[in-house]
């Protein structure tokens, strides 16, 4: 059996054990889970193995133990937020995939982990200690900080008093109050700003919150979320789905504050912020349809525990949508993420770390958006990566579809079955599109539907393995296109370029099908 000496400190205990290296493995990647002291580390160990025995560290011996052990040495400081290990050929990784140990044993299902951004791995020198003890110095000399007691604690009066000192309800003056609020560093913040804070661990949040679905998705079943007495949770910083939500809150309290402050300017600085004090509460409370009958208050605690949004196939349902379909069919879960669409366009409500980084996606932005009007109008400059020629089948839908786009050299990095999938799902994108154009009589409107029952009977066919059953389905899309864009110039493209990636569909899924002559004897 392969063994390892591991080592588990924090700031105040060091417990040392010899175990699988099995599970030295899986403790290094339930650090994802940002386990802060040793009785959390039970806890986040959960991710990846199940159970977790109750009595995992009841045995372990107290102190620092730098001997190897077999397959080597391993310590997990989480006070300096530090991995150490030894030999060199142990290689340690900071983020991969291991196998779900499952009683005791470890399984096929390969689950992602990735260590936050501020963890230090390396192997065993003399220096390691001395590393150690900078870092732990320099993370203690920061006091922790719960930013939500100011940004929910104080947004209200800060809102009210604004609210007050107005002159108008114009955008503008709303824009500029939610700006100065984001921007101004405060003292209660340790000199920083709330937008600082907001999106200080945006992306790690999200990032775990992705593996989260992605763990999801391979286990069949919820993975486990951080506890909200862990200080992962306590302490959580800020992701997408709660910047969103607290965009809205700013906006609706500010909404509320200026309807006030206008109807009754007799109101005084405190009775308005306990006023919206009360819509504060109420609205974060409240269930909203936008959020599958949640409330915001439900969708950032599951955020703060790392637990993806399911999305309900019933709510998200549309008998004309072709990828609505597929997912309603698709056993496997499938998830909602909030994106920010919705937000103003200025640099104080964007994801943007820095003004600068922020100008340069504006230019970004203003040359796709050149290009894409040239390419409306019939422009035919060389210089536009849209106007560029290409053999490969798919390179016309970068310049046939409005909503959609396929990278063909996709393909080259994947398996043809994982290919085929993407394929499908792409075509169903694009018959959407197709449905939307077909709306301006009946008989439109039945070819679209036609284009959907041979879209049910391709996944069928898919499903089923049958090559037969495609060439069927490929004659019957080819008849319905051609009455397409006999009755529609304007849709030739799409029709041409739609048959075209259904034949690449059809070539890739022909490399794992099994022969036709064997299907028909079975």
């Amino acid at each position: 059996m392969d063994e390892l000496r591991i080592n588990l400190m924090d700031h105040d205990r060091t417990l040392h054990t010899v175990a699988d290296t099995a599970l030295g493995l899986a403790m290094v990647a339930a650090l994802s889970a940002e386990p802060e002291t040793v009785g959390e580390m039970p806890l986040a160990l959960a991710r990846y193995v199940q159970p977790v025995p109750a009595d995992l560290l009841d045995d372990w011996q107290p102190g620092l133990c730098e001997e190897p052990w077999d397959e080597g040495l391993l310590i997990i400081d989480l006070a300096a937020r530090m991995l150490v290990y030894e030999p060199e050929e142990l290689e340690i990784l900071s983020r991969g995939q291991i196998a779900l140990q499952l009683h005791g044993g470890l399984t096929d299902t390969w689950l992602p982990f990735s260590l936050p951004f501020d963890w230090l791995v390396r192997t065993r020198d003399a220096q390691w200690r001395e590393v150690a003890e900078r870092r732990r110095a320099e993370r203690g000399s920061r006091p922790r900080l719960d930013a939500r007691e100011v940004l929910y604690g104080k947004v209200c009066s800060h809102v009210a008093e604004a609210c007050l000192a107005a002159d108008d309800t114009s955008d503008e003056t709303v824009r500029a109050i939610h700006a100065e609020w984001l921007l101004t560093p405060r003292e209660d913040l340790a000199g920083r700003s709330p937008r600082e804070l907001l999106l200080e661990h945006r992306e790690e949040i999200d990032s775990d919150l992705q593996r989260q679905a992605d763990m999801w998705t391979r286990l069949g079943e919820a993975p486990p979320g951080l506890e909200r007495q862990a200080t992962a949770y306590r302490f959580a910083g800020f992701g997408t789905h709660e910047n969103v939500l607290y965009y809205q809150l700013v906006r609706h309290l500010l909404s509320e504050g200026l309807f006030e402050a206008r109807r009754r300017r007799q109101r005084t600085l405190p009775e308005l912020t306990r006023r919206l004090e009360r819509r504060k509460r109420e609205w974060l409370q409240t269930p909203q349809e936008e959020l599958s009958f949640l409330s915001p208050a439900d969708v950032i605690d599951r955020e703060r525990r790392r637990l993806p949004m399911l999305a309900n196939h019933d709510h998200i349902l549309d008998d004309d949508c072709p990828i609505c379909q597929m997912m309603a069919e698709d056993p496997t879960p499938s998830f909602w993420f909030l994106d920010g669409c919705n937000m103003d366009d200025e640099y104080a409500f964007s994801f943007c770390a820095s003004k600068d980084e922020w100008e340069a996606e504006q230019a970004r932005w203003r040359e796709w958006s050149d290009a894409r009007s040239a390419s409306s109008r019939g422009d035919s400059s060389p210089d536009h990566p849209l106007d560029a020629q290409d053999d490969d089948p798919l390179a016309p839908s970068g310049r046939v579809w409005r909503s959609s786009y396929f990278n063909p050299d996709f393909l080259d990095t994947v398996s043809p079955k994982i290919g085929a999938q993407v394929l499908l799902f792409d075509l169903g994108a694009k018959l959407g599109e197709l449905g939307e154009d077909l709306q301006s009589d009946d008989h439109e409107r039945q070819l679209a539907r036609s284009l959907m029952t041979h879209f049910a009977n391709l996944r069928s066919a898919l499903a089923d393995g049958s090559r037969w059953q495609l060439d069927v389905v490929r004659r019957q899309f080819e008849n319905a296109l051609a009455q397409i864009g006999a009755g529609r110039s304007d849709l030739h493209a799409k029709t041409r370029d739609f048959l075209r990636q259904l034949d690449v569909l059809l070539e890739t899924s022909s490399r794992f099908l099994p022969d036709a002559a064997a299907t028909r004897d079975g």
